[in-house]
């Protein structure tokens, strides 16, 4: 497996990085424009990492990437925004503890949620079943 740079320069340097990391930019433009020829959807992609270029990749193609990038244990792209909008690092969430996290916000929920349907009987709004 690829290690990938602690630090970038640029944000096409963070997304050539987790192209890099996916296995290369054909592979992933393929994958992000299914709908083009393989041989397109990579001029695509290489025209948006040149900065002299005026193609761009949209905010939903920067998501895509992110997450590929996640899939693959690659965070340059998500590195490089944070650092540059001036926050601190990311710390990728894991699923399962995304899942608990879910979890006890639904307990939570649910006891809130009991806790007022007991006060509004207590105050009359309510008729007790």
């Amino acid at each position: 497996m690829e290690t990938p740079s602690l630090f970038v320069e640029s944000i096409e340097e963070a997304i050539a990085e987790v192209a890099r990391i996916c296995g290369g930019r054909k592979g992933l433009a393929a994958t992000m424009w299914p709908s083009l020829p393989v041989r397109e959807a990579h001029n695509r992609f290489d025209a948006c990492l040149n900065p002299e270029r005026r193609e761009q990749f949209h905010p939903n193609d920067l998501l895509f990437i992110a997450r590929a990038g996640r899939e693959a244990g690659c965070h340059s792209l998500m590195l490089f925004l944070a650092r540059e909008a001036g926050y601190t690092d990311p710390q990728p969430m894991e699923p399962e503890d995304e899942r608990a996290k879910l979890q006890r916000e639904f307990v939570q929920a649910q006891k809130a949620m009991t806790q007022l349907a007991a006060r509004m009987e207590r105050a009359g709004m309510l008729r007790a079943a």
